[in-house]
């Protein structure tokens, strides 16, 4: 899987300067948020999770188009969830607790 490079977004730039900190100060920190400023984050390629998560080492992280086909189709772009028994579940969902819930973190 190819890692791509990604420079943050204004309007990520403008979420982190609200809470007035970098996104390497919000990693070291462990600094929370909401759904909308992971949603920005993820597609800016960095991972996130939330702190309520019960599974060990559980995150998402973006998966851009192009890194599999299925029966010759290219994959669009999905979200996809390192789970607790060190998968990779691409097509993650979020329910109304994820999207309401202020305890999103950065991980890299």
């Amino acid at each position: 899987m190819r890692e791509a490079k990604y420079e943050l977004c204004e309007k990520c730039e403008k979420e982190l300067s609200k809470l007035g900190m970098t996104t390497e100060e919000m990693i070291e920190h462990q600094a929370e948020f909401d759904f909308g400023l992971a949603l920005n984050l993820l597609k800016e390629g960095h991972k996130v999770a939330r702190k309520g998560w019960n599974g060990k080492d559980m995150w998402l992280k973006l998966i851009p188009s192009g890194n599999a086909t299925f029966q010759g189709y290219p994959m669009q772009n999905c979200i996809g969830m390192k789970t607790a028994n060190n998968l990779m579940q691409p097509g993650w969902l979020a329910s109304q607790a994820d999207m309401l819930a202020n305890d999103w973190v950065v991980l890299s």
